[in-house]
Parts: structure tokens; sequence; C-alpha cells
């Protein structure tokens, strides 16, 4: 049942929080008499109603059909309660080593990104990112300047590569934020939830988000997607590169991120920069340009 004035909130019963955000709360729980998961958004963080929108517009499109199920809306309170999905998350899987399901997994996004194919071109989207990127740069006050000029001249040579393409690619219906932790497998179907950032966008940085390591998976999965088409993989590599130094700029241009609690998320990041450096013949140890916690 959608949302309807009857109805409310008080009818989940909640069972216990699976996890607690800065932009939402996840909590399992039961409605009537369906176990369900109940997301509540934060409404002290300044965009909070934005991703809201987002998922909902999601899970109200009936041509997308790799998601939970919605029980229940309040658009007012700002919270969504979805179908439990019994299955587990595709990155327990990929440490397990099992890649059986991958087939699963890319037959899934290339269905999302097939719907919505719009006639706004890469070059509109592109122009979004350049502007960001290049926001990014003007904040790295403090760094150490063989890492900035590093990274200029990487987004330089990208900038380069893609001026041919901008014009070649429409966008269409994406993810936002298409990671092992938001992809459940079940024994007969592939879920995605967390759809938060999806949006008319472009695909390849979806792709990039989840292929971003030099591992069996990533390299499966981007075989199993482009079926060797030299240009799609031309361009997976320019957006995987791109994803890579948008990351590495948002931690550099605020260190503050780089506390204890962020080590891993930050290590993570390290591996990154460190990746891009290397590509431009420059090899040093980045514990001194950056605290990593």
């Amino acid at each position: 049942m959608l949302e309807s004035k009857i109805d409310t909130i008080s009818k989940f019963n909640k069972d216990k929080v699976l996890t607690s955000g800065a932009y939402n709360q996840i909590i399992l729980g039961n409605y009537d008499d369906t176990k369900s998961v109940l997301k509540i958004w934060n409404k002290n963080i300044s965009d909070y109603l934005e991703h809201f929108n987002n998922e909902l517009e999601v899970y109200k499109n009936k041509e997308i059909l790799s998601k939970p199920g919605l029980l229940y809306y309040n658009s007012e309170d700002n919270y969504l309660i979805l179908k439990f999905v019994n299955g587990k998350l595709l990155n327990n899987l990929i440490q397990d080593n099992n890649m059986t399901l991958i087939k699963g997994v890319v037959t899934t996004i290339k269905s999302i990104h097939a719907l919505e194919n719009s006639n706004s071109y890469l070059s509109d989207y592109f122009n979004l990112i350049r502007k960001n990127i290049e926001n990014k740069f003007s904040k790295l006050e403090n760094t150490d300047a063989r890492v900035t000029n590093a990274l200029m001249t990487h987004y330089n040579k990208l900038i380069e590569f893609s001026n041919g393409y901008q014009d070649k690619i429409k966008l269409c219906r994406v993810h936002g934020d298409f990671n092992d932790t938001n992809i459940i497998l079940t024994k007969d179907n592939t879920y995605l939830i967390d759809w938060e950032h999806s949006h008319i966008g472009n695909k390849y940085l979806d792709i990039a988000h989840i292929c971003n390591k030099d591992d069996e998976f990533s390299k499966e999965f981007l075989k199993l997607y482009f079926s060797d088409e030299k240009l799609e993989g031309q361009l997976y590599n320019f957006f995987l590169n791109l994803f890579l130094l948008k990351i590495s700029l948002n931690f550099l241009s605020d260190k503050n991120k780089l506390s204890n609690k962020h080590e891993r998320k930050a290590l993570i990041v390290k591996n990154k920069l460190e990746r891009i450096l290397s590509m431009q013949g420059l090899s040093y140890n980045l514990d001194e340009v950056v605290n990593y916690g």
C-alpha cells in the first residue's frame, strides 16, 4: 500500500537498526506482517530532500525492476518502507571468491542503463564534472606542489581525450552509487539498493564505481559488459581515471575527513592517489603529504 493518511509509521514494528549514516537510518522490522526495512532521512542535512526524492522516484518507476518492493512512503516525514530482500551482499560473495553470479549483476545494470536514453549528450553532463573538479583543484592550497602538478597533468590528458567523444554518447538512467555493498543477490534475482544518487547520467561512471580495482571481479565484469568493444573499453578507462581523480581531490581538499574513524577509506584513497601519481612517473611517500590517520 502506498501513501495514505490512514496508515502511519506506528504500524512498523522495529527489530534492529541495520545502518545509521549522515543522510539516513535503516531499520529492520515488520510492516503489515511482512518483513520490511524502514529508511528514514535526516532532515538536518541540507540536501536530504533531493536524496529522498531521487530514491522515491526510482521506487515508483515501474520500468526499474531490480529493486526491493515499495510497501509505503511518506513524503512529508521523508521515509520509505521496503520489502526485505533475503539474500547476500555482493561484497561478501566477492570475498568468498564466488564469481558465478556476476552475469546476473551485469545483466541487471545493463537493463538499467538501457532506460530513459534521453536527448542529452555527455557534453552537457561533462561540463558539470569539469566545473566540480576544477573547483576542487582551487582548494589544494596546502598540498605538495608535486602532487598538485601531477594530478593537473593527468586531468589535462583526460580532457584532451574526452574532446572527441563528448557529443557521441547519450545519457541514461544510472544507479549513482553502484558498488558491491549496494547489490543483493538471491537464488533467482539480483537487487540494487540505496538509489538516492540515481539520475539521468553517464553509465561509465557506474561501471568505474564498481570496477575500480585490478582484480578478477573487475576483469570479468568488464569482459561481460563490453563484449570486446574497443571504444567502450577506452571510455571506461577514461571515466575510471576521472572517477579516481575526483575521489582523490575530494579528500585532498578536505583533510579533516581523514581521521582515525575513516582510516580504511583513507587507505583506499591513498592507493588511488598513488596509482594516478605513478602514471605521471611520480613515486614517493604520500604519508608526508597527507595525514592518513
